[in-house]
């Protein structure tokens, strides 16, 4: 089982418990116990973070018009996450009726390992990662940021090595993206970015005007990061206009990250 399968079930075993439902006094106890059993040690003997990233894993940079440039010579790849949180918008100045478009003021985004994801496709990990993202998407972020903390806080007794958890994404209030990784300790990567390039996927579904554009990132300051990409993104777009919106709003959204440094 995927971590992000078992990250899936938790998170809805959460909502089970969070939605009351008719009580089914018929189902043998024992089925649930073996089930839980069967999950425990998936969990307990699978690898979940900080995994060798394979070589055929690849950034789709032809997949946008226009393509995405490639990283700068001599960057290798140190992080592969799937970020799951919010865009962040407002309306002020929009105009009375509001017929204005909304500004970006920020985002907010806990980053997910996905090296081990990558890691365990023999064929076509790319295409699993960018399927994690739209399932990642329709988790709720509350119950998603929970499952991932008890698996590393309950089955791995806080292992550091093991957290799926690795980063988090915010801007600074001059309105520069950062990304932070580990725990902010002095050896930890992080990288304060601005956007260097950005794509629409030339292939689009049927919910494309709600995903944000795929970027490119540059370093302004950092450590250890010089490059970022954005990609398979699933939702982020805010409306086109201000009407029926707060003069504050978030739109939520899932992305793969990739930083090279």
């Amino acid at each position: 089982m995927h971590p992000f399968k078992v990250i899936l079930f938790l998170s809805l075993l959460l909502g089970a418990y969070a939605f009351p439902t008719r009580h089914d006094y018929s189902t043998d106890p024992s089925d649930s116990n073996q089930a839980i059993k069967e999950v425990a040690s998936t969990i307990t003997t699978t690898k979940w973070a900080h995994c060798t990233i394979p070589e055929h894993v690849s950034l789709p940079l032809n997949q946008t018009k226009p393509s995405l440039p490639a990283p700068v010579n001599g960057l290798t790849l140190k992080h592969l996450a799937i970020g799951r949180g919010t865009q962040n918008y407002t309306c002020t100045g929009a105009g009375i009726d509001k017929t204005g478009a909304p500004s970006q003021i920020g985002a907010v985004a806990t980053l997910f390992d996905g090296s081990c994801l990558a890691a365990q496709q023999k064929i076509d990990a790319q295409r699993a990662l960018s399927s994690v993202v739209g399932v990642v998407k329709m988790i709720p972020l509350q119950p998603l940021q929970f499952a991932a903390w008890l698996l590393n806080r309950v089955f791995f007794w806080g292992a550091e090595q093991e957290s799926l958890i690795i980063g988090r994404h915010y801007f600074l209030a001059d309105g520069t993206p950062l990304f932070e990784f580990g725990r902010g300790g002095d050896g930890d990567d992080w990288v304060l970015a601005k956007k260097d390039a950005s794509g629409t996927p030339v292939v689009v579904n049927a919910n494309a005007g709600d995903d944000a554009p795929w970027l490119k990132l540059g370093r302004v300051d950092g450590r250890g990061i010089q490059e970022v990409y954005r990609v398979y993104t699933a939702g982020g777009n805010a409306p086109s206009t201000c009407k029926g919106q707060e003069e504050f709003f978030e739109v939520e959204y899932a992305a793969e990250y990739w930083f090279y440094g």
